[in-house]
C-alpha cells in the first residue's frame, strides 16, 4: 500500500492523478488492484473523480469533504486513467494504492 495527499491548485482545472502523484514519487507505479480517493475534511467544494473527458458536467463521482470512492477492476486500476478537478482551488485528496 502506498498513500499520497495531493493538492488541486487551481479551480476549473483537469489534473490527471498519475502527473499529481509522481510529483512526490516519480517511479511510482502507475497500475492497482484498487485505488482509494477520499476527498480532504477540510475541503470547502466538491472535488470531481472521471477520466480524461473529465468536465463540471460530465464526471464518474462527486466527493463532498470526507466522501471517498473505491475503484477495483479484475485486472489492474491504472493511476494514469484517473483525472480529478474542483470549482475551487486548494481542494485536497488522498490518493491509496493497494
Amino acid at each position: 500500500m502506498k498513500a499520497f495527499t495531493v493538492t488541486l491548485t487551481a479551480g476549473n482545472t483537469n489534473y490527471n492523478l498519475r502527473d499529481l502523484v509522481r510529483v512526490i514519487d516519480s517511479v511510482i507505479d502507475d497500475s492497482a488492484k484498487q485505488i482509494d480517493v477520499t476527498a480532504d475534511k477540510a475541503n470547502t467544494d466538491d472535488v470531481l473523480i472521471g477520466d480524461a473527458s473529465l468536465s463540471a458536467t460530465r464526471y464518474g463521482n462527486k466527493l463532498t469533504a470526507t466522501d471517498s470512492v473505491t475503484l477495483r477492476h479484475r485486472g489492474l486500476v491504472h493511476l494514469s486513467n484517473l483525472t480529478a478537478r474542483s470549482a475551487t482551488a486548494l481542494q485536497k485528496v488522498s490518493i491509496t494504492l493497494w
